[in-house]
């Protein structure tokens, strides 16, 4: 208690000598004038808004343009369907031969009674009897079994072989008159297979043959069946000679009278410089030399007769089908009379003289 009491007592004691120092108190003398403080200096009013001028209104957007509407697309120019591949016609001979199968990469089918078949150029073919297959070639417009094996020899074994068979399959046995494959050929040879360079080619076709219902039953000599293709290629050389005037003798026609040799067959004149021998029957005697000869009524001895076609020593020929060329500057207005004539001993083995048909 006594502590608070001197502390108390300091605090007073200091607040009087403080009091003393500043001229505090009741006697200091307050009547002396006091200075004027200066005018304190007023801000200069500031200048008068300038009232903003109203906005220009704004130009009303011009509406937008109608979009313009798109062209229609042109259409598209349709794509052009690519002309279809030529079918060309082609013709497989040894005499026409009908009824063979023939296949290409676009075509099939069997050949008609011309021998014709149908390919598109640049194409391969296969030719087959049921399952006697020939080798695939080059697809053109005429063909024989030369071409099937590409060689161009006859006695060739292969292309021997190939037309013993078609010549045997004959149905009438007269490859002369055009050869047909039936179907019953082609179904005896489904299941067989063939080599015909084979030394036992006969053994290989001999079921095939026996039971085609062909008129022949068993195979036909090479000889024969040589004979007849050489008949058939004549065909072919003179088919391809462009001869095609006319002629007041087209159609004439006249029958073989046979002196010796089995000699027959129908002469027809098909235009100015051919002539075509229908069943044309020749058996080889042994004379040289023998030919077909033309004449003027029955005489073959004059001076403008002439000889012409295939040899015929040597051969035998039975029921073909020969067309004959005359040669060059020779025409049928030349002559009136056809004979097969031994030239080298001036005999006439057969003849006929060539008339208007009745």
């Amino acid at each position: 208690m006594t502590t608070n009491r001197s502390t108390l007592f300091s605090l007073t004691l200091v607040a009087s000598f403080v009091l003393s120092a500043c001229g505090g108190g009741g006697s200091s003398d307050t009547s002396a004038p006091q200075p004027t403080p200066p005018p304190v200096a007023q801000p200069a009013p500031a200048p008068p808004v300038e009232p903003e001028a109203p906005a220009e209104p704004e130009a009303p957007a011009e509406p937008e343009a109608p979009a313009e509407p798109e062209a229609p697309a042109e259409p598209e120019a349709p794509v052009e369907p690519e002309a279809p591949a030529e079918v060309l016609t082609g013709i497989f001979v040894d005499s026409a031969v009908q009824g063979l199968s023939f296949k290409t990469a676009s075509q099939d089918g069997l050949t008609n009674a011309d021998g014709e078949f149908t390919y598109v150029e640049g194409e391969s073919v296969t030719f087959s009897i049921g399952d006697i297959v020939f080798p695939e070639v080059n697809a053109r417009e005429m063909m024989s079994p030369l071409d099937i094996f590409d060689v161009d020899d006859v006695n060739d074994i292969r292309v021997s072989n190939m037309a013993r068979l078609l010549q045997t399959l004959d149905l009438d046995g007269i490859p002369g008159n055009g050869i047909t494959i039936t179907d019953d050929a082609h179904n005896q040879a489904n299941g067989v297979t063939v080599n015909f360079g084979a030394d036992n080619f006969d053994e290989q076709v001999n079921d095939v043959v026996a039971n085609a219902g062909a008129n022949k039953t068993n195979l036909i000599t090479a000889s024969e069946a040589i004979s007849h293709l050489n008949v058939t290629l004549g065909n072919m050389q003179a088919n391809s000679r462009d001869c095609n005037a006319e002629t007041p003798k087209k159609g004439y026609t006249g029958e073989l009278t046979s002196f010796a040799y089995e000699v027959a067959g129908t002469v027809t004149v098909v235009d100015n410089c051919t002539l075509e021998v229908t069943m044309f029957t020749y058996v080889d005697g042994g004379a040289p030399n023998v030919q077909f000869y033309t004449g003027e009524n029955l005489n073959f001895e004059t001076t403008n007769a002439f000889g012409f076609g295939p040899q015929l020593e040597g051969r035998t020929l039975r029921n073909e089908t020969i067309r004959l060329q005359l040669p060059a500057g020779k025409t049928v207005d030349d002559f009136d009379s056809v004979s097969v004539w031994c030239i080298d001993f001036n005999v006439d083995f057969g003849s006929t003289v060539l008339r208007a048909p009745i």
